[in-house]
């Protein structure tokens, strides 16, 4: 669950950032027909910070591998004593989490 949820966040984020200053022309001109109801159709597109989204984007996946593994691992600690045994328990886990993260740092990273 973290991991998705972080994954959504970022994959949100490029959008939001590269076109979020659509947000305030379009309800202007919903239909593309020439009007200017709120008198914001003519403020132009700027992406947002668009060097931060990879750092950002980066940065939610890792945090959502970590809490990933974290909660994986107590989850291991319920079922046995041996913090041995739940580390084990939680490796394969582990390294599908990560090979996860790196394809979605890939996709949307390029």
């Amino acid at each position: 669950m973290p991991l998705g949820l972080t994954g959504w966040i970022a994959f949100t984020a490029g959008f939001l950032f590269v076109n979020g200053s659509y947000i305030v022309a379009v309800p202007s001109d919903p239909f593309g027909w020439g009007w200017d109801v709120f008198g914001t159709r003519a403020i132009p597109w700027r992406p947002i910070l668009p060097d931060a989204v990879a750092i950002l984007q980066t940065g939610l996946l890792l945090v959502g591998l970590v809490y990933s593994v974290v909660i994986t691992y107590r989850i291991g600690r319920q079922h046995t004593q041996s913090d041995a045994r739940a580390w084990r328990a939680t490796m394969a886990i582990s390294v599908f989490l990560t090979a996860t993260t790196l394809t979605l740092l890939w996709l949307y990273l390029g």
